[in-house]
């Protein structure tokens, strides 16, 4: 049980393999995931959960990329020092294919998923990553990305003077991904289970939370 969520394990009668459901109690429906048979990971601030495939929010949007790939392996979670942004890494042993999710915490969204071979991240925030071939090449080409993962000692010289800054940019991030929440619930109808009280609870803990 995982707040509004709950993950089920169901095996069928007469069949040999279980079905893996997302059920969500405050629109009462649920969801048909297998992906989050092999991994899933818990969203920051209780937002919901990624897998391979795609993600589930406590909202009970509902998101999935068709990558063709199975038997994805959860690697590692890369947080930016923005406090915005997310990189989930799954891996998949045989094949030895990446996946790369990007999760933003504001707009509760995935960019569209990267799948690689193989992947280096530098202080900077460069990412060098490269795409293997089935056949043998003489040539491989190699991507460079210009990203939010920076290391935990890189600072933007342009930014230490900024007012932002001094405030502490993730203290304003999660004060923006909550009233991303609010307004996500003020678009919910009436079907939504306990809708006024959660408008009224989740204003006030952000004006009791934040200047």
């Amino acid at each position: 049980v995982l707040s509004n969520l709950v993950l089920l394990s169901i095996k069928p009668y007469q069949e040999n393999r279980s079905r893996y459901l997302v059920y969500n109690r405050k629109i009462q429906k649920a969801v048909r995931l297998d992906e989050i048979a092999e991994s899933c990971v818990m969203l920051p601030g209780d937002q919901g959960l990624i897998f391979p495939g795609g993600y589930y929010l406590q909202t009970g949007e509902c998101k999935r990329f068709d990558t063709g790939l199975s038997d994805m392996r959860y690697q590692r979670t890369i947080a930016a020092s923005n406090g915005e942004d997310f990189l989930y890494l799954f891996y998949a042993p045989e094949s030895g294919t990446y996946i790369q999710l990007r999760y933003n915490l504001i707009s509760q969204t995935v960019d569209t998923p990267l799948v690689c071979h193989g992947q280096t991240f530098f202080p900077r925030g460069e990412m060098v990553c490269f795409k293997a071939q089935e056949e043998p090449q003489k040539h491989h080409a190699v991507q460079i990305w210009q990203t939010p993962f920076t290391g935990p000692n890189y600072v933007p010289e342009n930014q230490t003077d900024s007012l932002l800054f001094k405030i502490g940019n993730k203290e304003i991030v999660r004060g923006m991904a909550e009233c991303s929440e609010l307004l996500q619930l003020i678009d919910k109808d009436d079907s939504y289970e306990g809708l006024y009280v959660d408008l009224n609870k989740k204003s006030a803990d952000i004006l009791d939370s934040y200047f």
